[in-house]
């Protein structure tokens, strides 16, 4: 599958106490949204049991627009320039309802882009080692979580 992305940002809700970041085709109901989501207040590193098939308590969640929700999940992360390659398990693409590899053309701005490889990195990160996607070609950034603020569509 193969989607372009006109909105996408991260950051840390303190009302909802969640890390996000997330990406969307644009405003309306039959345009894809996904926004991946951790806890905003668990201890980093993550210092549970490796061996945990607890996702749900254990690591982040990939909620879909529709409603549609998995946790862990992600493969895999790759970017190459403006465009991400997001590669799921076989549980998590039947899940969502999509296929096991979402090809995205991100056509919003290099701050916004930036800002969600930072708040996805520090999301999907943390939690199951055996959740953890291996990240490929994500941009380096100064970001802090005070100058991260932002939302996205």
């Amino acid at each position: 599958m193969r989607i372009t992305a006109q909105d996408a940002g991260g950051i840390a809700d303190e009302d909802d106490q969640v890390l996000e970041a997330g990406f969307s085709q644009g405003p309306g109901d039959s345009n894809l949204s996904m926004i991946f989501q951790r806890d905003l207040f668990e201890e980093e590193p993550w210092k549970g049991d490796p061996q945990s098939t607890d996702y749900f308590s254990d690591s982040y969640c990939i909620t879909l627009g529709t409603g549609e929700t998995v946790y862990g999940g992600l493969e895999q992360v790759s970017f190459s320039g403006t465009q991400g390659t997001f590669d799921f398990s076989g549980r998590a693409a039947k899940i969502l309802g999509i296929g096991r590899q979402l090809v995205v053309d991100f056509k919003v701005s290099e701050q916004d882009l930036r800002l969600f490889q930072e708040f996805l990195r520090k999301v999907v990160t943390w939690g199951v080692p055996s959740q953890v996607p291996q990240l490929h070609g994500f941009t380096s950034s100064t970001c802090e979580r005070q100058q991260c603020q932002g939302f996205f569509i």
